[in-house]
């Protein structure tokens, strides 16, 4: 969530000095020291309305990160609900560039989440997922791009083989994910309401509390 405030501050700030200036302009329009003819006014009309879409453009980006962070929020309140023997770690970097935002060791497997926070119907074709009609492309090849890269990482430290889960989370309450399989080429799906059950009820080989707590702590030196 601390990259989506920054931006969403940075956006803030620039529609802040947008408004500045078109405050400005409004008291002290700029024709009065360049000149008032037509030409000048054709020219200042036409830079107005290029910055008044960049203003909507922003104003845009404001509220989808404003979603952003609430859809963070209300998944960090539901990841509390999880027992104690579960550890949410966030914002963890390994190699090639790769980045997780949440990954939960459990006494299971050890999941990783991958957030979307639009709102609409979502479906799946047999090889994509799309949110009213946008393809949401490569959205599974990269939840399998960070398993792969999580499990040589952690092979790599322990010299054995952990269950990993990559879980695509919907998190927006106008998502509708009703007609998406929950698993999808060994990629799971659910929503903000389903995420914990399935986290919480998962059965797989047992990782013992010593090994979790030596993943955790291995993955928090991760934290980037």
């Amino acid at each position: 969530m601390g990259n989506a405030l920054k931006k969403f501050f940075r956006e803030l700030l620039w529609l802040a000095m947008l408004g500045a200036f078109f405050y400005g302009n409004w008291r002290w329009p700029l024709y009065d020291f360049l000149g008032d003819s037509p030409l000048i006014r054709f020219v200042w009309l036409g830079i107005f309305f290029l910055l008044l879409n960049f203003s909507i453009d922003i104003f845009e980006r404001l509220i989808k990160d404003f979603r952003l962070i609430g859809g963070d929020i209300g998944l960090d309140r539901n990841l509390k609900k999880l027992p104690r023997e579960f550890a949410v770690l966030k914002r963890i970097k390994l190699s090639y560039g790769i980045s997780l935002d949440y990954v939960v060791v459990g006494p299971s497997v050890i999941w990783i989440f991958i957030v979307e926070d639009q709102e609409g119907k979502v479906v799946f074709d047999g090889d994509e997922l799309s949110q009213d009609g946008k393809i949401l492309k490569g959205l599974i090849t990269r939840a399998l791009e960070k398993l792969y890269t999580l499990r040589e990482f952690l092979k790599n430290h322990l010299k054995r083989d952990f269950g990993v889960a990559p879980l695509v989370i919907f998190s927006n309450p106008r998502a509708d994910i009703e007609s998406v399989p929950q698993v999808i080429r060994g990629t799971y799906v659910a929503s903000a309401r389903t995420v914990i059950s399935l986290v919480r009820d998962f059965k797989g080989e047992t990782i013992d509390e010593e090994t979790r707590a030596i993943l955790i702590k291995i993955l928090k030196k991760q934290h980037g």
